[in-house]
């Protein structure tokens, strides 16, 4: 007789509870809902207290100037306490990473590239990068640069950083992810930053243009049918739940029931906010779903390529999330 699987909204919720009540004067709100996320479903006696550990050798090592001194390095904490790795090792290979950057010709300023170098380093563990993943951002980078030389900038080196980790050849990805821009384009989504990110999240699965474009319209329909307005800064959510294993109606029921489970809970997220992480809730219930199937024997192996791709994208979501809460919590500070 199996037990149930935990819901991972009610993993959250609670471990949010606690984590609010011990770090309110050090993390602003949202910091504390990305920490809570990132860990939810991770076995910890004490969380806070073992991001806290973990975030104050990434401020030790990072001396008065380093990129990771900044209240990101809580997040940061949350991401490499998931996978098992040693802070200090981690925050070496950022160092390492953005050294190598600017080796390579890619420029190495800015919360974008550092990030990157985070989501690298976390994927690299405690072996060295390869090189050629390096020598594939700067080819990838050059030709995302030639499709869009005016917005692509800083923002996009986090999903830079996720495509240089495949195989597919620089050239055959760009091409794909201009098509689909192109297509969405085409089919009434408005031109700029926030179409260029949700092709390049669906560029992370190896469908054609159309397949990926006509996942996205169909998500966006879904949405449309639930009376749910979709606008530009939720369209890497929609990137993000087009790549999940599933029909359209099913996947955005649930995220605006989990949606509106949020909204009901103080402090009250905006609409935005609940909406992102029902957004990343929906990837933890996959997670589990997945683990608890494979125990069992009965994982589906059609679903395994999409759960991955799940994965390394929300790692992305929650880098970028990570850098706008510290940046504003920096902003409070100076302000103050």
């Amino acid at each position: 007789m199996s037990l149930p699987t935990p819901d991972p909204l009610d993993l959250y919720l609670d471990l949010f509870e606690r984590i609010s009540r011990r770090s309110r004067w050090k993390l602003n709100v949202q910091g504390q809902r990305i920490i809570a996320m990132v860990l939810a479903t991770v076995p910890l006696d004490d969380p806070m207290g073992t991001v806290e550990e973990a975030a104050a050798v990434l401020r030790k090592k990072a001396g008065w100037f380093g990129p990771l001194r900044s209240p990101v390095r809580y997040s940061v904490a949350a991401m490499l306490i998931r996978r098992g790795l040693p802070p200090g090792r981690v925050h070496d290979q950022v160092i390492s990473i953005l050294k190598r950057f600017k080796g390579r010709g890619l420029p190495w300023g800015g919360p974008g590239r550092v990030l990157a170098a985070v989501l690298l380093a976390l994927r690299a563990g405690e072996s060295e990068l390869p090189e050629e993943v390096l020598e594939r951002m700067g080819r990838i980078h050059r030709l995302w640069k030639a499709d869009h030389p005016v917005i692509t900038g800083d923002d996009d080196f986090p999903m830079l950083a996720l495509h240089a980790l495949g195989d597919e050849s620089p050239g055959a990805l760009s091409d794909r992810i201009e098509a689909t821009y192109r297509e969405l384009h085409h089919g009434g989504f408005p031109r700029g930053n926030a179409l260029q990110l949700s092709t390049q999240i669906l560029g992370v699965l190896p469908w054609s243009a159309g397949e990926a474009a006509g996942r996205f319209h169909a998500v966006r329909n879904s949405f449309r049918r639930f009376d749910e307005k979709i606008g530009r800064s939720r369209f890497d959510e929609v990137a993000l739940l087009s790549l999940a294993p599933g029909s359209p109606d099913e996947i955005v029921e649930q995220v605006l029931t989990d949606r509106d489970k949020l909204r009901a809970r103080k402090p009250r997220p905006s609409k935005e906010v609940s909406f992102s992480l029902a957004s990343g809730l929906l990837l933890s219930r996959m997670d589990s779903t997945a683990a608890a199937g494979k125990l069992a024997g009965e994982a589906e192996s059609a679903d395994l390529p999409e759960i991955a791709a799940l994965s390394q994208v929300r790692a992305v979501l929650e880098a970028q999330q990570a850098a706008m809460s510290a940046a504003l919590l920096g902003s409070m500070a100076a302000q103050g």
